[in-house]
């Protein structure tokens, strides 16, 4: 009777270590899956930070682009000015 009790914690024993075991590498692939999860964040978060730049630059741009344009307009207008003020025409 002794040796069928310690042939049956044995037993208990073996399927508890299985589950153990299954449970860490369940664990373990939850580890991975979150590790590369959060590269994925990090590789996201870094992209948004070179568009951030990106679109900076491209404001300035849009902006130069603009006073120039401004610029442009002005002396358009001041020719046509001049030329409308000019008798011999």
């Amino acid at each position: 009777m002794y040796n069928e009790q310690v042939q049956m914690a044995g037993k208990n024993l073996g399927a508890l270590n299985a589950v153990y075991e299954l449970q860490l590498q369940d664990s373990n692939n939850h580890l991975k899956q979150t590790s590369k999860f959060y590269d994925g964040i990090n590789q996201l978060m870094s992209n948004l930070n070179e568009s951030l730049d990106d679109t900076k630059k491209y404001k300035d741009e849009v902006s130069k682009l603009a006073k120039n344009l401004s610029s442009l307009n002005t002396v358009y207008g001041n020719m046509l000015s001049a030329m409308n003020l000019n008798p011999n025409k």
